[in-house]
């Protein structure tokens, strides 16, 4: 027996789908405007006048005596002295020598730079040495005294009146201007959005299943015998007959 595959009609059921149009009830929603009157409370600033107390400083004046130091100018005379260099006339006697009876003569002399140069000689002249007395200026330290006007101021004092100023508190009262709280009530129109139910038919496409029989080819294994020839191997054996020697 082996096995061997045959094709088979069989009925096979299957279940298929159609669409089909059916209605159905549907419950929607609508949005309505609804306007209704809603009363809210509000918080508002309102304008009040009212007396505020204040305290300020005022600079108040008054007079006081101090003491006042001025200068005053003292002017004194004092003499002073310096020492400064004075020319003064000192005798002397020095070694003079004199010339008596001399004849002065004019040379003409050719001068190194070209022209002619006058030159005078003494001749028949007696010449003496003699001690004359004579005055010559001589720088002289001399100390001499001057007077000179100098300001040697005096400190005074006086009392003299003078304006100073001292801080006082005051206190007033002004009026301002506030913002009080007030809660105030207001009607207005609130439009609000309401959803409202109906009923509505709509169609749908359904899915529906039935069920189809078909032939179908459908391959089969079965067992069919077979004939198998088999080739077995056989093995002879040849009888030798060999004599026996007695």
């Amino acid at each position: 027996m082996v096995p061997t595959t045959v094709m088979e009609t069989r009925q096979v059921e299957s279940i298929e789908y159609r669409n089909e149009v059916r209605e159905r009830s549907a419950t929607v929603y609508e949005q309505v405007p609804e306007t209704r009157q809603v009363t809210t409370e509000h918080n508002v600033l309102v304008p009040a006048i009212r007396q505020r107390t204040e305290t300020y400083s005022v600079q108040v004046p008054y007079e006081r005596l101090v003491r006042q130091t001025y200068a005053v100018d003292n002017i004194q005379t004092e003499t002073r002295t310096r020492k400064q260099l004075v020319s003064r006339d000192v005798p002397s006697t020095e070694l003079r020598t004199t010339i008596a009876d001399a004849e002065v003569v004019k040379r003409s002399r050719k001068s190194d730079l070209g022209g002619v140069r006058a030159h005078f000689e003494l001749q028949g002249s007696c010449k003496t040495e003699e001690l004359v007395t004579v005055t010559r200026p001589q720088l002289v330290e001399q100390t001499i005294a001057y007077d000179v006007q100098v300001n040697r101021p005096k400190m005074c004092s006086r009392m003299v009146k003078q304006t100073a100023y001292r801080t006082e508190l005051h206190t007033r009262t002004v009026p301002e201007t506030v913002q009080v709280q007030k809660v105030e009530l207001r009607t207005h129109q609130v439009q609000e959005m309401r959803s409202v139910p109906r009923q509505r038919i709509e169609s749908v496409n359904v899915q529906v299943p039935y069920v189809v029989t078909r032939q179908v080819q459908a391959p089969v294994t079965k067992m069919v015998p077979q004939q198998v020839i088999e080739q077995v191997p056989v093995t002879t054996y040849e009888i030798i007959e060999e004599p026996i020697a007695y």
